[in-house]
């Protein structure tokens, strides 16, 4: 388990170890699928579908990349 804070809202996001694996690498590399599968050696099409729905989760959520930080990834 990880932790992911939004400096916008203040607020600290629990994430689960495989989505904290790909939030940890979208904060480096933005939403690069094929960057994704092979840092966390993947098939690509499994860091699209990942990418894809923290994306999503994240959306619905009203966080933005660009205000978050790993607190514990």
């Amino acid at each position: 388990m990880a932790h992911l804070h939004d400096g916008a809202t203040s607020k600290t996001y629990r994430l689960g170890s495989d989505a904290a694996k790909f939030v940890d690498v979208m904060l480096a590399i933005g939403s690069d699928a094929a960057e994704a599968a092979r840092i966390l050696g993947c098939p690509e099409s499994v860091a699209e579908e990942s990418i894809r729905q923290i994306e999503n989760s994240f959306n619905a959520k009203g966080i933005r990349f660009g205000s978050v930080q790993a607190a514990g990834l």
